[in-house]
């Protein structure tokens, strides 16, 4: 088991930061696109690095997601249990999550909008299925991603 002192051993992928946390491609220091299967793989290959390689016990592990991450977040943590059969984790933190991609984009540019995009992250459905605890963090002065789409969310989850 992973003792907090002991370094990690060494990943080598070019698309976690320097926090040695998983970053969407396109965004960061990452290259690509943001295709939905390749963020999942890219979840699984760090979920399994961290219990399999690293000796993280699933319940120990926290996943973090913030903006456009929790879509991400949540789309890869019900898939790796449902599909992979991957365990739980101890908990899920979102930060200023938003219901659904089309929900935001309906109030930022108006509700035309909803038919020209596709809503790849439907957090508010994905929710309902988190099996861990989860922690919703969202400021009141948030002037993209509106407070009441984490209200909405932790009544759903």
């Amino acid at each position: 088991s992973q003792s907090p002192s002991q370094p990690l051993p060494s990943m080598e992928l070019d698309h976690l930061d320097q926090r040695g946390g998983c970053v969407v491609p396109g965004y960061s220091i990452y290259k690509g696109s943001a295709k939905v299967e390749r963020v999942r793989e890219d979840a699984f290959t760090v979920y399994d690095y961290l219990t399999a390689k690293a000796g993280f016990k699933p319940e120990n592990i926290i996943v973090m997601g913030r903006s456009i991450g929790t879509g991400t977040v949540l789309l890869r943590l019900n898939k790796a249990i449902e599909v992979a059969k991957r365990k739980t984790p101890g908990a899920l933190v979102l930060i200023s999550a938003f219901t659904s991609i089309k929900d935001l984009a309906k109030q930022l540019v108006g509700s035309w909008s909803t038919y020209l995009i596709k809503d790849l992250f439907n957090n508010a459905e994905e929710i309902a299925d988190v099996k861990c605890p989860i922690f919703l963090l969202h400021g009141k002065s948030d002037n993209f991603i509106p407070h009441h789409h984490s209200v909405e969310l932790a009544s759903n989850s």
